[in-house]
């Protein structure tokens, strides 16, 4: 265990294998990593176009600076998952966040994507300006999905949605073949 830290400048390109753990990982710059074992602090980059594969374990906070910024979970994320203004994609293949312990996924600004695919998510999402797509299948989201300003398409598929939806200005379509338990709210929508 310990922490791995990129000076700027540098690009951080690391693989953890099965049955590998370390602490924290703090890149200044851009970050490619594949975890397939346990990274029991936060995994943090700065600007730069990220790309975070987990088939492992991470038990802190995944934050993704600006840019275009790819995460695709396959195991467990226990911390909240951050990007910055650009473009982000959240593949989740598996567990975000646990029972009791919902987490945040805030993508902010930008034309975002978020998958959540057979998956059981435990977070509140939110996602700021931008034309962003949330689908949901054969999955279960433990949350508030905000869609933000934009031109937004929440596509909801043999899925459950437990909390609120709420979306901003611009337009926003729900293509709902599934649960929504909450209320839907599109506070000066247009279409």
């Amino acid at each position: 265990t310990g922490t791995i830290t990129n000076i700027e400048g540098g690009t951080l390109d690391l693989t953890n294998s099965e049955g590998g753990s370390f602490g924290t990982v703090d890149a200044a710059t851009q970050l490619d990593l594949d975890n397939a074992g346990t990274i029991t602090g936060s995994v943090t980059a700065a600007g730069g176009d990220d790309t975070i594969n987990n088939s492992g374990i991470i038990l802190g906070d995944v934050v993704m600076g600006d840019g275009f910024n790819q995460l695709t979970n396959d195991s467990a994320i226990f911390g909240n998952v951050y990007g910055g203004s650009g473009v982000d994609a959240v593949t989740n293949n598996s567990q975000i966040g646990s029972y009791g312990n919902t987490v945040e996924i805030n993508l902010y600004d930008g034309d975002n994507t978020v998958l959540l695919s057979n998956s059981n998510t435990y977070a509140n999402i939110t996602l700021g300006s931008g034309a962003d797509t949330v689908t949901n299948t054969n999955a279960f989201v433990d949350g508030n999905i905000a869609l933000g300003d934009g031109f937004n398409q929440l596509n909801n598929n043999n899925s459950n949605i437990t909390g609120d939806i709420t979306g901003g200005s611009y337009s926003e379509t729900i293509d709902n073949a599934g649960n929504i338990y909450g209320g839907v709210n599109f506070y000066g929508s247009s279409g």
